[in-house]
């Protein structure tokens, strides 16, 4: 299928860019997550669902199929949607 696919560019495009960990996360329904930043650089493709990220230039959404990047250390906020959310996630 489509997301299978996109599935395996988005490993390719971790593996070029030396993305080295890749896990899947899921979060719940209407869950938030308070500010925080991680002490690794994140790239993101969700598989199911949708969530908001708020950074200090705006927020964003992103739905199944999107791919969302977080630099090391940058301070966001998160909520998830309706149907959670599930992703596949490459840190370096």
């Amino acid at each position: 299928g489509k997301v299978e696919m996109e599935k395996e560019a988005f490993l390719q495009l971790l593996s070029a860019e030396g993305f080295g960990t890749v896990v899947e996360v899921e979060r719940e329904a209407f869950g938030t997550l308070d500010s925080h930043a991680h002490n690794f650089e994140a790239m993101a493709l969700v598989l199911h669902g949708s969530l908001v990220i708020h950074k200090s230039d705006g927020d964003f959404t992103y739905n199944s199929g999107d791919i969302f990047h977080l630099e090391c250390n940058q301070p966001h906020s998160e909520v998830f949607g309706e149907h959670g959310v599930r992703y596949l996630v490459g840190r370096k």
